[in-house]
């Protein structure tokens, strides 16, 4: 029987690996969703065997206040999908899409109809939607800047590497 995998056994765990778990999925452009937590059985109702053999009370107590935790505190609300998050994406297919997306860090933002026409219920709202659309777009513009800086220098060492090995020859 393959082992079982590792769940973390106090929120303070979970907190760290939701965490981790949704700054990568920020970074990569994802929605971060949480760490799923399944709720436990109760011991009483679950027969034991050879193979699963019973727990000890101190754990049972650990696993019941994970059931009680919210992981819905943790969660931020999903990041708009700006033009610049677009272009940074194809850019790996056409990188001068990238310089493009670099643009987007000076040029006034331009919102989407659909966010117009979002059901926001006061202006409040409607403001801070348009300053989560900006700071997402400012986030990919400058991704576009940086990969961008990377592939020019990544191209200008290939050129001096290849310049060199043709003056040594």
């Amino acid at each position: 029987m393959p082992p079982s995998p590792v769940t973390p056994t106090q929120p303070s765990t979970l907190v760290v690996l939701t965490h981790q778990h949704d700054l990568i999925a920020d970074f990569w452009g994802g929605h971060s969703r949480g760490m799923q937590v399944r709720p436990q059985e109760a011991p009483a109702s679950r027969a034991h065997t050879a193979v699963d053999p019973p727990r000890n009370p101190s754990r049972n107590q650990r696993q019941t206040s994970m059931d009680t935790f919210e992981m819905d505190d943790l969660k931020a609300p999903p990041e708009p999908k700006t033009l610049a998050r677009t272009l940074f994406l194809f850019g790996f297919a056409f990188p001068l899409l990238w310089l493009i997306g670099v643009a987007f860090i000076c040029l006034p933002t331009k919102y989407d109809p659909d966010l117009e026409s979002a059901p926001v219920g006061s202006a409040e709202q409607m403001q801070r939607h348009k300053e989560a659309y900006r700071t997402a777009e400012d986030k990919w513009a400058k991704r576009c800047l940086w990969a961008f800086i990377i592939l020019v220098g990544l191209l200008a060492v290939v050129i001096v590497a290849i310049m060199l090995a043709k003056k040594g020859q």
